[in-house]
């Protein structure tokens, strides 16, 4: 995207000294000189905007760039998360974590009711 105008920049560069080392410039009238240099300065402030072009052309880049890589890392994190949260779904039903997860809920629950049943005098 940059190349247009980094080669635009070359040739102003070019122009540039063509003119500042213009043979035979003092050879030439006082107005044909200053002719000569304002013309070397508008091709100065030229460059200034096409540089300032190319540099804000990379920062947009840049930002490309980093937003790219923002949208990988959050693609990464959730792909995570999911294979995780898939692995312990998993590891619930095949009867590992499952099993040891009701077996403990259902003793907290006959303690539960045992103490209540104790309690109201039921038993």
């Amino acid at each position: 995207r940059c190349r247009p105008h980094a080669e635009h920049s070359k040739e102003l560069v070019g122009a540039i000294r063509a003119k500042r080392n213009f043979p035979g410039l003092s050879g030439l009238s006082i107005t044909k000189q200053k002719e000569i240099l304002d013309g070397a300065l508008e091709h100065f402030e030229e460059l200034k905007l096409t540089l300032k072009n190319i540099e804000r052309m990379v920062k947009d880049e840049a930002l490309k760039d980093m937003r790219t890589s923002v949208y990988v890392l959050h693609t990464a994190v959730i792909v995570f998360v999911a294979i995780g949260i898939t692995a312990l779904f998993l590891e619930f039903i095949r009867g590992g974590l499952g099993t040891l997860m009701w077996s403990v809920f259902s003793q907290l629950a006959e303690d539960g009711y045992t103490r209540l049943a104790k309690a109201i005098g039921l038993i």
